[in-house]
């Protein structure tokens, strides 16, 4: 994990209630990372990073334009998070 991706994340801590933290490891893709669950009403609710451990890269965050509620977020945040999740087990280094 680099240093960067992880203090993206943990910025939130201050709003956050929880964050839950999802190893990620596809070796027959050769994709590693980790799929971070940020619970209660901070700016993101869900960042990930992949890599290759070698050459490759990519992070992505899920942000809304709107004042962060956890209650009224929730449906949306839940819709993303499958497609977010179905992303990282099809994803692929060319």
């Amino acid at each position: 994990m680099t240093e960067d991706a992880h203090s993206f994340v943990y910025r939130h801590t201050i709003k956050a209630d929880a964050i839950d933290e999802r190893r990620i490891s596809l070796p027959e893709k050769k994709v590693y990372g980790i799929l971070y669950d940020i619970k209660g009403n901070a700016a993101s609710s869900m960042q990930f990073y992949l890599t290759d451990s070698a050459d490759h890269f990519i992070r992505g965050a899920l942000y809304f334009s709107v004042k962060p509620n956890k209650d009224s977020l929730a449906p949306v945040i839940g819709f993303v998070r499958k497609d977010i999740e179905n992303m990282i087990n099809t994803f692929e280094w060319k």
